[in-house]
């Protein structure tokens, strides 16, 4: 599964469970961040059913060698985060903050 794949499986997801808190809760705040946010969030309700289980299928796929891979472990430690969490005034420009954003999510 590809990075896309993911980020595309992400914002699908986060619509579904959340869509009928996103204009309720996010709409509180006023600042550039929660605005972009709302809008990844509501990106997710364009990704059509055919793609969603196509991804869904894929990541199915890898999980039986994932699991096999790791089998023996007793704790997968990772980190969570590639980079310190920036401050809310260093990301108001949508592309910094997609940018940012994005590599945020990169590992969770």
């Amino acid at each position: 599964m590809t990075g896309d794949a993911g980020v595309m499986l992400l914002g699908a997801t986060a619509w579904r469970l959340h869509q009928l808190l996103v204009d309720q809760f996010i709409a509180s705040f006023k600042t550039a961040p929660e605005e972009l946010v709302r809008g990844r969030i509501r990106r997710g309700q364009t990704l059509d059913a055919a793609t969603y289980v196509g991804i869904q299928q894929a990541r199915n796929a890898m999980m039986p060698a994932l699991d096999a891979r790791m089998a023996k472990l007793d704790a997968l430690v990772l980190p969570t985060l590639p980079i310190l969490a920036p401050r809310i005034d260093a990301v108001q420009a949508e592309d910094v903050f997609l940018r940012t954003n994005a590599l945020l999510l990169r590992n969770p």
